[in-house]
């Protein structure tokens, strides 16, 4: 070895030694392996991507649809014209063309002969 590579003396006669003031550590793993639920929902994805990839077009039947139009009746249109042409008068009503009016209040009281 080349004076570079060799280590201090000290260095290795107190390797030589085997006194070393350590302590005793546990080893940790921390690569925790996945849950049970973590795995089923892989497994239940993995199906359905396999039932999608490996779907076939010619498994399906041609089929005719009918599109039915739900018109209204001759009696709901007919109302519904009503209601908007009242709505439109309603609205466009002339409060000029009204009277002016008062008011008097009256009182009717019941008769002194009807209590006993």
């Amino acid at each position: 070895m080349s004076a570079a590579n060799k280590a201090p003396s000290e260095l290795l006669a107190e390797i030589n030694k085997g006194d070393f003031n350590q302590k005793h550590v546990e080893a940790q793993e921390k690569n925790p392996l996945p849950s049970a639920e973590a795995i089923q929902e892989e497994k239940q994805h993995q199906e359905h991507m396999g039932g999608i990839t490996g779907f076939r077009r010619t498994s399906l039947k041609r089929t005719q649809s009918q599109e039915k139009g739900c018109l209204p009746t001759q009696d709901v249109i007919n109302q519904e014209k009503t209601e908007a042409e009242l709505r439109d008068r309603i609205g466009n009503f002339n409060k000029e063309q009204l009277k002016h009016t008062t008011t008097t209040e009256k009182t009717v009281l019941p008769s002194s002969g009807g209590r006993s």
